[in-house]
């Protein structure tokens, strides 16, 4: 299954298992324990489905995320805050909770309906990055839907409270002309922003301050200096290591060693890129496979001074097809 992760809109594949709800689009509700996915389908009944009847609704391709003006942010000018992008024939909407700042945060989010409990989802959202909350249509709208959000910013020493947030989704807010947004690259309509914390945000990059390896405190073994904040902001926190990806031009006419090269290179190459800039976790995503790629690369950087963890675990955004490395 291709990397999904809840509130993303999916469309089902003939199965008998849905036979009834083939080619209907749904909600990605939530993993349970083993993996299996959960889809809300348009009445809001939740059934399990399998993994492989999946797939993306057909959308125009997107523009890459614009990181906001980094001088705005350290004045708080720029905040989290959450948009609306509606559908093009107006029936639906997509509600985003957008992170303009350079760490990630963690965001617990509860969806109301009428006053009553609906959804709970939970996401770590990447910094300079967007968290699709869900996707309401018309009549959602006037079910008049409640969003409590909790969010943390995540840092090297552990998580910052930055508070629990009600957002009341009133039909009146769409009214509103939709304006460019920061980021999320749509025309969106605003209907929240964070309001300014009492203590100033954290513009701290993910890894913490680099120091140096004489340093008396034992140093960071990347030993680099402190990165500049727009490539923090603008560094990939994932590569994708399928060939194909890699070197789209020629894969085809390459060897399986050849193939086996160039993955772990640019692996490789990403990695001393992102312990450069201080960026922690990062993903590496090999794809599930036999698995050869993984353990190639397991066994490459398990020596690695740097790395303090590498890991092959079940992941919303990419399943069992990525490995995380995370740095000291």
């Amino acid at each position: 299954m291709a990397a999904f992760k809840p509130g993303d809109v999916v469309v089902l594949a003939n199965h008998l298992h849905v036979l009834a709800y083939s080619g209907e689009r749904a909600v990605l509700a939530r993993f349970d324990k083993h993996g299996t996915p959960y889809v809300r389908l348009e009445d809001g009944t939740e059934i399990p489905v399998p993994p492989e009847i999946i797939s993306r609704p057909p959308t125009e391709p997107r523009p890459a995320p614009r990181p906001a003006n980094l001088s705005k942010i350290a004045s708080g000018m720029v905040r989290i805050f959450v948009a609306v992008v509606p559908n093009d024939d107006g029936s639906a909407f997509r509600v985003f909770l957008v992170n303009p700042l350079t760490t990630d945060l963690y965001v617990r989010c509860r969806l109301f309906f009428n006053g009553e409990f609906e959804l709970e989802t939970q996401e770590r959202v990447e910094a300079v990055g967007t968290y699709l909350l869900d996707e309401l249509t018309l009549d959602d709208v006037n079910d008049k839907p409640r969003f409590e959000l909790h969010i943390e910013q995540i840092l090297t020493a552990g998580t910052e409270d930055l508070g629990k947030h009600t957002i009341k989704f009133r039909a009146q807010k769409l009214r509103k002309s939709p304006q460019s947004l920061p980021v999320i690259d749509l025309p969106g309509i605003l209907i929240w922003e964070m309001p300014p914390p009492k203590t100033p945000i954290s513009l701290q990059p993910p890894g913490g301050t680099h120091r140096d390896d004489d340093d008396e405190t034992g140093g960071m073994p990347c030993g680099y200096p402190t990165p500049n904040l727009e490539d923090v902001a603008r560094f990939p926190r994932d590569i994708d290591l399928h060939i194909e990806k890699l070197r789209p031009q020629d894969y085809k006419r390459l060897s399986p060693s050849e193939i086996l090269r160039i993955q772990v290179q640019a692996a490789e190459d990403y990695v001393d890129e992102a312990c450069r800039l201080g960026v922690s976790p990062v993903y590496l995503i090999h794809g599930v496979g036999k698995g050869r790629l993984r353990d190639i690369l397991h066994r490459h950087f398990s020596d690695d001074p740097r790395i303090k963890r590498i890991a092959n675990e079940f992941h919303l955004k990419y399943g069992e097809g990525a490995s995380v490395v995370e740095f000291w």
